[in-house]
């Protein structure tokens, strides 16, 4: 029996790796449809995500529901739970609203969607690693570069011996691979997945996996190809795609991952971050004298 404590999304990322390939495909259709989801019988959901009906009761059985109306009574919980803050944003009426309006009530659902369903253990596992990892490489290919440049960027702020992997970087692949060779276990790969996905991406992770090279991964999906390489990852979902990506929730996560690590030692950052103004004058840099620390770095637990 299931614990009623826990959300049915909590459930599908706990069972994700006990589930065949297409279980995960129903998992991932439930996860980018759950509202209209939880009120479609066995037929009609196995057949909108194009599964058996076997391949569903099999899942059901695998996240240890007795039978397929506790299964979907979960779901439905769901449901309740997120419809009153999701559709606060949403104007159904949007060929009326501006459209600034509407790709921020787009990207707010995003990070709602994110934030209710983020695995807190894994974030702070994926803290710590950043942490105490010798050395810390950052995967994005094609348009996943802009995570990548963005955390790298604030991550050598924060912590010494940080390399960034791109299409143009083989040297750092070829380091990263002898490295791991002589010291097992002591560096991170942190590996940004999104649609579109890039193949290199995935040839990167399968390689690395053949290393023994630890990775972790921020993606969109329990399907994303590099998913079954991974030591753990965090989930960004993805509810659109135009000629122009959503990146809102994913910086925020990344934002996110970045400040956690200052609340690991907040004297250290507090003295970084004084020596960063100290530089960014000497460089002819003005800072704004108004502008606050929003925590507060002489404490031992941030706020």
């Amino acid at each position: 029996m299931t614990d009623a404590k826990k959300t049915f999304l909590d459930l599908l990322q706990e069972y994700a790796d006990r589930m065949t390939k297409k279980q995960l495909v129903l998992a991932d259709y439930i996860v980018a449809n759950y509202r209209q989801a939880a009120f479609m019988n066995t037929k009609e959901l196995s057949k909108a995500a194009d599964v058996s009906e076997s391949t569903l009761l099999r899942l059901v059985d695998t996240m240890e529901f007795t039978r397929f109306a506790d299964f979907q009574a979960a779901l439905q919980d769901l449901v309740c739970s997120k419809i009153s803050s999701l559709e606060m944003f949403h104007n159904p009426d949007t060929d009326k609203q501006h459209i600034l309006n509407h790709i921020l009530s787009l990207e707010n659902s995003i990070m709602l969607d994110m934030a209710s369903n983020i695995d807190l253990t894994t974030f702070d596992h994926i803290v710590e690693q950043l942490n105490v990892s010798k050395k810390v490489y950052i995967v994005g290919l094609g348009v996943d570069e802009i995570y990548a440049r963005y955390f790298v960027r604030f991550l050598r702020m924060l912590r010494n011996d940080v390399v960034i992997i791109t299409p143009e970087s083989e040297s750092n692949v070829f380091s990263l691979i002898a490295e791991a060779e002589e010291d097992s276990g002591k560096s991170v790969v942190i590996v940004y997945h999104f649609p579109r996905y890039h193949r290199r991406t995935y040839e990167l992770c399968k390689l690395f996996s053949t290393k023994k090279i630890r990775m972790i991964g921020i993606v969109d999906s329990l399907i994303a190809p590099i998913v079954p390489f991974l030591e753990s990852y965090l989930l960004v979902p993805t509810r659109y795609l135009t000629l122009i990506d959503p990146t809102a929730a994913a910086m925020t996560l990344t934002h996110a991952l970045l400040t956690a690590l200052i609340k690991k030692n907040p004297c250290f950052y507090k003295k970084r971050m004084e020596e960063f103004n100290d530089y960014s004058r000497m460089i002819d840099r003005t800072i704004r004298k108004d502008l606050q620390v929003p925590f507060n770095l002489d404490s031992e637990v941030l706020s």
